[in-house]
């Protein structure tokens, strides 16, 4: 059985209503995250048109896996509420939320009669959030894109050193840089309505805060007006002491030695003092140092590295599979 995930609740959120309008991941993930932190939080759908996310694999009882992570901590409604008693009962909802989350393309609230500026004239202290793909007010708003889509166009898959069309990224970065967002937002204009008694409309668009979890390209590129013509760098490009080594048994250590003091420290761990005088060299001796870090890894197992390094200053860890992951306790 994976091990219970203790959420970080707050009591003074629980004075908080939130109303989830949103599908798929983004949305679902924020309010999940508000959920944990202590909002209540209703999640409502057309019974029509459900989640396509419930019909993912792997299925647990005939939902997905990933729909019941997203869906805890919260009450799940399902009514036609676009008129007639259905409508009578989401302005009951309504009058109880603080807090409107929708995640679809610009206009579709709008038809249904939810948009914010017919809201916010009947409910003043709302917070409404709307997390898109685009920027709502560009001539491509209204495209469709999913994760990967706003990863490519946000810059970060051309920051590989490998081809772009090589590389999957293990993790949704769009999807959770644009749910962490719209939580943090949702948080700060609770907190600005505590003193002006006036809700807003939040505006995330996934495109954007994806292009900022570039943050070290973005930077240079800021700061100079270029990036350099290669796009290898430390964090994403051969670089003896950042770096993934294959160990005996096939496992990997995960080696982060960025600071000179834990690079030496860890070149004398492996038995290689003897380079430590090459790293003042080390764009001439970088694939030779590379190699024999290489070459040291692969004489031994995980398990003996795990114990000769893990609990040293070297920045050396091994990669745990989840299960093994949740088993660690620092």
């Amino acid at each position: 059985m994976p091990p219970k995930i203790t959420p970080h609740s707050f009591s003074t959120l629980s004075r908080f209503h939130l109303l989830d309008f949103s599908r798929f991941f983004p949305g679902p993930y924020c309010t999940r995250l508000l959920a944990d932190m202590g909002l209540r939080i209703t999640r409502l759908e057309l019974p029509f048109w459900t989640d396509p996310v419930k019909t993912m694999l792997p299925q647990i009882g005939g939902v997905s896996a990933l729909h019941r992570f997203l869906s805890r901590g919260k009450k799940n409604l399902s009514f036609d509420f676009r008129g007639g008693s259905g409508r009578k009962k989401l302005e009951s909802l309504l009058r109880k939320t603080d807090v409107l989350v929708e995640g679809f393309r610009p206009g579709l609230m709008k038809r249904l009669g939810l948009d914010y500026a017919r809201l916010k004239k009947t409910h003043p202290r709302l917070i409404y959030c709307s997390i898109t793909g685009y920027d709502p007010k560009s001539s491509h708003a209204r495209l469709a894109g999913h994760d990967l889509n706003f990863q490519a166009m946000s810059g970060i898959l051309s920051q590989s050193a490998s081809p772009p069309h090589s590389i999957l990224p293990p993790v949704l970065i769009a999807d959770l840089t644009g749910s962490f967002h719209a939580a943090c937002s949702i948080l700060a204009a609770l907190m600005e309505r505590e003193k002006t008694g006036k809700g807003r409309h939040l505006q995330v668009t996934m495109l954007r805060t994806c292009r900022w979890a570039a943050a070290l390209p973005i930077a240079e590129y800021l700061e100079t007006g270029k990036l350099l013509r290669s796009p290898a760098r430390w964090w994403n490009a051969p670089y003896p002491f950042y770096a993934l080594y294959p160990t005996q048994d096939k496992r990997l250590i995960a080696v982060a030695a960025l600071e000179k003091t834990y690079a030496r420290e860890l070149l004398k761990e492996l038995g290689l003092s003897r380079w430590i005088v090459k790293m003042d060299r080390l764009p001439q001796y970088r694939t030779q140092i590379q190699n024999q870090i290489k070459k040291t890894f692969l004489k031994r197992p995980l398990s003996y590295w795990k114990k000769k390094l893990l609990f040293k200053e070297l920045c050396a860890t091994p990669v745990l599979t989840i299960p093994e992951s949740f088993r660690f306790h620092p």
